[in-house]
């Protein structure tokens, strides 16, 4: 089992991905303003530019939306007061970013009945334009840009010509002189619509190179790095101020290493966990990690939290190496803050990560959220090694506070007597739920029968239930809320508003409007919606199978997405040796999507064609491997073979620089994931094969190559329990580094050629020969490394192991003392290594005669593995039953002529320490000859 944070000296320079420097948004809304009858042409042209434009923008890690929200609003939906208010929001939400379009048309005129509505309230002025008699578009383009004193990235387009509106010709040729008149902003004179389309598309290549200057696309590190960051904005954006917990929290954070934050679902953890990263961001002396699990982000698992704060994708037997590698010993507090860990699968957790906590070093701090009675809240609760802070519900004042503030920003405000029936309800004590009960008032348009409303909500006991009205309502008021709730529920990265209305046939009219009438259900996340909280996905499922069958969606879904990505090709340029990732692009995103639907569809015959090409293939290696690993064992559980993708015919798509990457990215594969170690090693010489035959490399570069190259095939024979194998290619592989100038006898490679020999001996139980290669690496890594080093311990402890097995006591125990005090100065004395390397000690001194030593270091042990990791641990028992095996030869000794008590004490202390080792055979042994005593 590797233990994930292990401290490693040798790399203390390299810190875990963090976001402390702040970041721009990456998404841009662009609100396209115009009349709708005479501009068909116009918008059919901007939608083919925004859709390129998309695609350059992904490559920066940037969404672009092109909202035109006037486009099929018909004049009796203009004639309701939600549209015109919706409109202007969206102007809001798509600053600074505007387009204007006047033409030959006017545009149709509000009723002047609107003026009167409370919702217009928020927007200076535009009640006053429609008394005016202002049409729609002149409206937008006033409140937008035209009467907006602040700095816009706003354009107008008028057509040439005399305008051929004759009932309002005068007000739209004032409206096209009052924008030739601004000087501010740039106005375009245009015949056809392609004249709008190629300027649209100058100005906004110039945007993205100016506000987003990388001139490289993005990796995977990069866009985890901004999906996490953009969540937390969102999650900051407007929250419930608790000043009692956030206390509690940072005295917690202060004092201790590993805090644990719990309480039910909707209490607030999350924003707790949001405004911790927040605060210490800026503290100094603080440097800050952190992951959000489900921030739109379907089925993750371990991996998927690790390799996003390491920036990479890894697998699980890379994962100790590259941790250590992050890990840094330095100056810092490192704050490392996990949310909603629980939503991961606790099996996983206690596979690969229950102790790993434990193991970080003393200026390391880890806070985890987790849901009140969760398998992995319960767990850790059970660890003294946590100090629980719990979530508890609103207290009166901070639901005032909030309340009172929130309200505030829609220029709303509650009577007394309204403001205290809230206040008293129960089901207002979760922070989630309060909220979306306030979004309920704020969407209701009749004050007259606000009383009513707040006293319907009120009554309500059961968060549940609340959701389920919401969405009644919804379901009510909004006519495609269905479809659009289903498809954000079938995607498995969240989709962008343009999306879902392709998707769903419908509006962006319609779907914009959903959206801004449920901000308490979803989630936005770098452009993309995503319903992120367990609780109200858990009720959409039960509530929409009936009405829009998920596999309908997912068929939708995968339609849309699949012929983005059917023919795509990777090619070499997209590749950086340096950071050994793919550079991210959406394509990434759409081939994971198209991937996840066939899966979940169960369309094997498709998922197999698809994932079995190279380029998808590798693509999701480096993307989504642990999905890559569930597709492939699904589909060899229903008799398709991978066989298949090991061919070198089968590579002949790729471009041939990359062909062996993907070779080897196989072999990695099909060793680690699928555990196939025969498949992988005919990958590895796929790959060596590949690169001696295309590239004709010679001298030291060969060399490497082929020593790389008989590695991999050593560790799949090793793998594979060929151990002779696997040693004569270990040892191969070491002649070739000693051989290579670049190395040198004195160095890593050559250490680690060591090792893995002393490895493979050591279990083939061929000690003594283990004994010397142990022996070389520990001489080698002492050079390089002056004082404590990870390396240099595990090799003193495996070289301690093969003196305890030659029955060499007396070095066994200096050697296992000689590690300890290593992993002391790395991990501290209650770290998993030193408390093994501390029971290593114990046992090789209970050969020796020195008996008082034995059972004070192995209680010492005993006590330590306790405190860390619990009576049930693997060490724990395992030190039990040494413990035994101590007391049982204490008795042995003195059975004959020794003090009866003190016989029975020795008789009884052993079948105790085989009891709680769960060895019940000796335990019940010990215990008839206590009986007998």
């Amino acid at each position: 089992m590797f233990s994930l944070f292990k401290n490693n000296n040798k790399n203390k320079n390299i810190p875990l991905r963090n976001d402390n420097s702040g970041d721009t948004s990456r998404e841009i809304r662009v609100f396209i303003s115009s009349t709708f009858s005479d501009m068909q042409s116009e918008r059919d042209a901007l939608v083919k530019t925004f859709n390129y434009l998309k695609t350059e923008a992904s490559k920066k890690g940037v969404s672009i939306t092109m909202i035109d929200l006037r486009w099929g609003i018909t004049e009796q939906e203009s004639a309701q007061g939600k549209v015109i208010d919706i409109c202007l929001k969206e102007i809001n939400k798509a600053r600074p970013f505007f387009i204007g379009i006047v033409g030959d048309k006017y545009g149709s005129v509000p009723p002047k009945g609107l003026a009167e509505l409370a919702d217009l309230r928020d927007f200076s002025g535009v009640a006053s334009e429609i008394i005016q008699g202002k049409s729609y578009t002149e409206i937008e383009m006033q409140y937008g840009v035209l009467d907006n004193p602040n700095w816009m990235d706003a354009s107008f387009y008028i057509k040439k010509g005399k305008g051929a509106d004759d009932k309002n010709l005068d007000k739209l040729e004032a409206l096209k002189e009052k924008i030739k008149k601004q000087k501010r902003y740039p106005v375009y004179y245009y015949n056809n619509a392609e004249d709008i389309a190629e300027q649209v598309r100058k100005d906004f290549v110039k945007i993205l190179k100016e506000r987003f200057p990388e001139d490289k696309v993005m990796t995977y590190g990069d866009e985890q790095s901004r999906h996490q960051h953009n969540y937390l904005d969102s999650i900051l954006d407007f929250h419930v101020q608790r000043n009692s917990l956030n206390a509690q929290i940072n005295s917690a954070v202060e004092k201790g290493n590993l805090i644990l934050l719990h309480g039910p679902s909707g209490y607030g953890k999350t924003t707790a966990c949001a405004r911790l990263i927040s605060e210490f961001s800026t503290k100094i002396g603080f440097q800050v990690s952190y992951y959000f699990t489900g921030a739109g982000n379907a089925n993750e698992d371990l991996l998927d939290v690790v390799s996003a704060l390491l920036g990479q994708r890894i697998g699980y037997e890379t994962a100790e190496k590259e941790i250590s590698e992050a890990i840094r010993d330095d100056d810092m507090t490192h704050l490392i803050v996990l949310d909603g860990l629980d939503a991961i699968n606790f099996s996983d957790i206690e596979a690969y990560g229950a102790q790993w906590l434990s193991l970080l070093p003393g200026n390391y701090k880890v806070v985890v959220s987790a849901e009140e009675g969760s398998d992995l809240c319960n767990f850790i609760l059970s660890n003294k090694s946590f100090t629980p802070v719990e979530c508890p519900p609103l207290a009166r004042n901070e639901k005032e506070h909030f309340i009172v503030e929130y309200l505030a920003q829609s220029r709303k405000k509650l009577e007394a007597h309204q403001l205290e029936r809230i206040l008293e309800a129960s089901i207002t004590d979760s922070p989630a739920v309060l909220r979306a009960l306030l979004d309920e008032l704020t969407s209701f348009g009749y004050y007259e029968k606000l009383d009513e409303k707040i006293g319907s909500l009120t009554r309500i006991e059961d968060d549940v239930e609340l959701f389920k009205v919401i969405l009644e309502r919804l379901n009510g008021e909004f006519k495609s809320a269905s479809l659009i709730f289903q498809s954000l529920m079938a995607t498995r990265c969240g989709l962008a508003e343009d999306e879902i209305a392709e998707i769903c046939g419908i509006r962006l009219f319609d779907v914009s409007l959903l959206l801004g009438n449920c901000p308490s259900l979803v989630s936005k996340v770098g452009g993309r919606i995503c319903i992120s909280n367990a609780l109200i996905r858990s009720i959409l499922e039960r509530s929409l199978e009936a009405k829009v069958p998920v596999d309908e969606m997912r068929k939708r879904i995968l339609e849309f997405f699949y012929g983005r990505c059917k023919d795509y090709q990777i090619h070499f340029i997209q590749y950086d040796p340096k950071k050994k990732n793919f550079l991210y692009d959406d394509t990434s995103r759409i081939i994971l999507e198209s991937a996840w639907q066939m899966y979940e569809l169960k369309d094997q015959e498709p998922l197999f064609d698809f994932i079995s090409r190279p380029s998808v293939f590798e693509v999701l290696f480096r993307t989504d491997r642990t999905f890559l690993r569930n597709a492939w064992v699904y589909l060899m559980g229903h008799g398709y073979e991978i066989e298949s993708m090991v061919k070198g015919e089968n590579l002949k798509e790729i471009d041939k620089y990359l062909a062996p990457v993907v070779a080897n990215d196989l072999g990695r594969f099909l060793m680690t994931d699928l555990n196939n170690p025969e498949l992988s090693k005919i990958c590895y010489d796929l790959c060596m094969s590949i690169l001696s035959k295309k590239f004709g490399m010679s001298g030291s570069t060969q060399k490497k190559v082929r020593q790389a190259s008989l590695n991999n095939q050593a560790i799949a024979a090793y793998k594979a329990g060929k151990y002779e194998e696997a040693l004569a290619l270990f040892e191969q592989s070491l002649a070739l580094k000693l051989e290579i100038p670049d190395f040198g006898r004195i160095s890593e490679e050559v250490a680690v050629g060591y090792t893995n020999l002393g490895m493979i001996l050591k279990i083939m139980k061929r000690f003594d020969e283990a004994i010397s290669k142990y022996t070389e690496a520990v001489d080698i890594l002492k050079t390089l490394h002056k004082g404590p080093h990870t390396d240099t311990a595990d090799a003193l402890y495996y070289l301690a192991y093969c003196y305890y097995r030659t029955d060499e006591d007396v070095k066994a125990y200096d050697t296992f003392h000689e590690a300890y005090e290593m992993y002391v100065a790395l991990d501290g004395p209650s770290s998993r290594d030193a408390i093994l390397s501390q029971y290593g000690m114990g046992r090789s001194l209970l050969y020796t005669t020195n008996w008082v030593d034995t059972v004070d270091v192995l209680n010492e042990a005993l006590k330590k593995s306790i405190d860390a990791f619990g009576e049930k641990d693997e060490v724990t028992a395992d030190i039990y039953f040494m413990l035994g095996r101590f007391w049982e030869k204490c008795y042995k000794v003195n059975k004959d002529d020794g003090d009866l008590e003190d016989i029975k004490y020795y008789a009884k202390q052993s079948a105790i320490c085989y009891a709680h080792s769960d060895n019940k055979e000796d335990s019940q042994r010990m215990i008839d000859i206590l009986k007998s005593l």
